[in-house]
């Protein structure tokens, strides 16, 4: 028996492996037992070879998922296995996951829709000789997505369970490859990392056997922390984190289920298998668990978020210090944290900042990521890729020069992050040449793939991260054209796809829902769009008709915007077009000065103007277009020593962050947040610092909505010109 659960009917649903009666090795074995203990029936599954189940679920019609590993059939030694059986044993159907290695599946829960989610280890894909593996399957056992999490070491997921609001928590070991880590991760409904938590690195046995949600809103899990079972429990943003070592005789968990007091019921081994009943803080013992007996985790929290309340045998609850972030209820701070027990605002969280040497840098492109930080992708020293990591309030938390590798001088061009945060890197070299290089989130480079296209080398211009860790790169070949290719995380090509011919450039790309594409190029000079299937068969080029709309019932751009259009993700209707305004940068939509970012509000554009012939005469430029593509507000930054915007990208919260470069004597790479309206710093935004972007929007299409800082929301008319009138948000006669 490897695992069971409630039938919803009193009984119990026992799964595990068998060899008496198998075809193969072993068969999957699963057995109905009914509220009185009775067995109703027992039955064996499997092919010719070995096939086992380790977890399994009662699904809302009754019937049962059954998860594990096949070698029947396999791709690899072992493939993840999901089998649906029927509420009486009949066989439904199976589905097979997996690669050229072993992977498997070792736990299971269901989404709110009835999906599937299974999670388990794979050595198939991600970053180190065995990841962390979750799939998502819908009802028909069809892959929905699935995603690899860890290091360069060992890592494995062994439990998920999924949370009211449609995340899921995961729990399992983390490895750096010296030691391994009890690891608790939140991931959201697609797999993407929200937030990890990772215990103290010991040797010995070290992992989380078991993650359940609690109706506090916290995650509980028992485990065993270098070689001790022990009890864990972290809050819903991974933070505020308590651990508790049971009692010396305890056994190591092999099964946990939690109590409604907060409490756990531990199956495991000690000298003999033994079962235990403890309380929150690990005690199994009225005598061993003193003034913590009766008492619940929540009952020794003070709501206070710089403290953590524990619980001590001799003393009862016992409050600690923590150093978690927290919201010191600053109008323009970010990166607060606690101290003393209290909350201390952070640092501004609008700037202005020069990051570089004595060499010449620059950033082409900056993201934010999944757990908050921003990540800008450029040129070091002239020669060298270049990745730097910030916080919130533009503080360098990691930086690193990347390899350029044989050949001419090289570049980061742009960045894709998956789901468990490592980084996509799209490389180019100045002799026509690219590369995919990949990172985790350390940014410790963990691999590098030379792109290529029928033996030519390509220039990468953007990388996009799709579902189940895969890529679609778009660039050039200097005598092939545009190329878009779909690589796997490790950079095999699966498709590739050629567009025009020598001389034609690559300009945007967007993924749609829908898994199709929309990439942006000039061909012959004259600017293209295309929109491409899953597959990367063209769907429709040139001149996209109306027939040609989305899923999503989106139409293409007009050709005036095509050059930035795709990566808005298409989702003004009518097609935006950029005004005559007359400080509007020439180069805004231009090859390589350019970028944008779709927002709440509608698409957020970032170039340069330039009043002169020197280079000196430049400054950033910012600029904010409504649904209706009208120019909401247009805005100059920087100062008098030519300064360059390449990147840009809206944050979740609201503001918007930009990077390009400055000369104050060579280049340096340049990084600016704003509030969501292009104001800096916090002395000149005021409130609007705090303000996201629909904050003044007033639902009225034919106004333009902006924030000042004195005086608050503005709403003033759309001036169509040329006798035109604004009506629904469009300008017509």
């Amino acid at each position: 028996m490897e695992a069971l659960a409630a039938t919803g009917k009193g009984g119990w649903i026992v799964a595990g492996r068998t060899t008496t009666g198998s075809v193969g090795g072993y068969d999957g074995r699963a057995t109905l037992l009914g509220a009185n203990g009775a067995k109703v029936w027992d039955y064996t599954y499997g092919g010719t070879n070995d096939d086992e189940f380790y977890a399994v679920e009662t699904l809302a019609d009754g019937t049962f998922a059954l998860a594990g590993r096949t070698k029947t059939a396999s791709i690899g030694g072992w493939d993840g296995w999901l089998v649906r059986v029927s509420a009486d044993g009949v066989w439904m159907g199976e589905s097979r996951f997996g690669g050229s290695e072993h992977d498997e599946l070792v736990a299971v829960a269901v989404a709110a829709n009835g999906d599937v989610v299974l999670a388990g280890g794979t050595g198939s894909s991600g970053a180190g000789l065995y990841d962390g593996w979750v799939v998502r399957a819908d009802k028909a056992g069809a892959v929905v997505w699935k995603h690899s999490y860890g290091t360069v070491g060992t890592d494995v997921i062994l439990d998920i369970v999924a949370l009211p609001d449609g995340d899921f928590v995961v729990g399992g070991r983390w490895s750096d490859g010296t030691f391994g880590k009890c690891w608790i991760a939140r991931l959201d409904g697609a797999g993407r990392t929200k937030w990890n938590w990772l215990s103290p690195g010991t040797q010995g046995l070290t992992h989380i056997t078991r993650v359940q949600s609690q109706p506090d809103g916290t995650i509980a899990a028992v485990g065993t922390l270098g070689d001790a079972a022990t009890v864990f429990r972290v809050d819903g943003a991974g933070r505020n984190a308590t651990w508790a070592k049971m009692e010396a005789n305890s056994p190591q968990p092999h099964h946990a289920w939690a109590t409604a007091d907060g409490g756990w019921w531990v199956a495991g081994s000690s000298e003999t298998f033994a079962v235990v009943r403890t309380d929150a803080w690990g005690h199994f013992g009225c005598a061993s668990a003193g003034k913590c007996a009766g008492l619940s985790h929540r009952s020794c929290q003070d709501q206070n978020p710089c403290t953590t309340g524990t619980c001590e045998p001799a003393k009862g609850c016992v409050q600690a210090q923590n150093t978690d972030p927290c919201d010191a209820g600053a109008t323009c701070t970010a990166e607060d944290k606690c101290s003393g027990g209290m909350c201390q605002a952070g640092l501004p969280k609008l700037f202005s900042q020069v990051k570089g040497s004595a060499g010449n840098e620059l950033f082409y492109s900056v993201q934010t990521t999944f757990d908050g930080r921003l990540v800008g992708c450029g040129i070091y020293g002239s020669a060298s890729p270049w990745l730097v990591k910030w916080d919130a309030a533009g503080t360098t938390v990691g930086a690193v020069p990347l390899p350029s590798g044989a050949g001419a001088a090289t570049g980061c061009y742009s960045s894709a992050e998956f789901a468990d945060g490592r980084l996509a890197l799209a490389i180019f070299r100045f002799d026509g040449t690219g590369a995919l290089y990949v990172v985790d989130r350390n940014l410790s480079q963990v691999g590098t793939v030379p792109v290529t296209l029928n033996g030519a080398g390509t220039r990468i211009h953007r990388v996009k991260a799709v579902d189940n860790d895969e890529l679609v790169l778009l660039g050039y070949a200097a005598d092939l054209g545009v190329v878009v290719l779909r690589t796997d995380d490790s950079g095999k090509p699966l498709w590739s796809k050629k567009m025009g011919g020598k001389g034609d450039w690559a300009y945007g790309l967007a993924t749609l829902p829908s898994g199709e594409f929309w990439v942006g190029m000039a061909l012959g000079g004259t600017p293209h769009v295309a929109r491409l299937g899953k597959d990367g068969n063209a769907k429709c080029k040139s001149n996209c008709s109306a027939a040609s709309r989305d899923s999503s019932g989106r139409s293409p751009p007009s050709q005036t915007t095509v050059r930035w259009w795709p990566e808005s993700r298409a989702q003004l209707a009518p097609a935006p077009r950029l005004p005559a305004a007359s400080t509007r940068p020439a180069t805004c939509c231009g090859r390589g000065r350019a970028s944008h970012s779709t927002t709440p509000a509608g698409i957020a554009l970032a170039g340069h103007t330039q009043a002169g012939a020197s280079d000196q005469s430049r400054d950033g430029w910012l600029g904010a277009l409504d649904a209706g593509g009208h120019l909401v507000w247009e805005r100059k930054v920087g100062g008098d020593q030519g300064e360059v915007l390449f990147g840009l990208a809206a944050l979740p919260s609201g503001g918007l962050v930009a990077v390009g470069y400055t000369t104050p004597a060579s280049e340096d790479g340049w990084i600016i947040r704003t509030d969501a309206w292009g104001q800096l710093p916090c002395a000149v935004s005021g409130p609007c610092a705090k303000a996201d972007f629909t904050s003044c929007d007033d639902g009225d299409g034919c106004t333009l909505d902006v924030c000042l800082p004195l005086g608050g929301c503005k709403h003033d008319p759309v001036q169509c010109g040329g006798g035109k009138v604004c009506k629904a948000g469009v300008c017509g006669l």
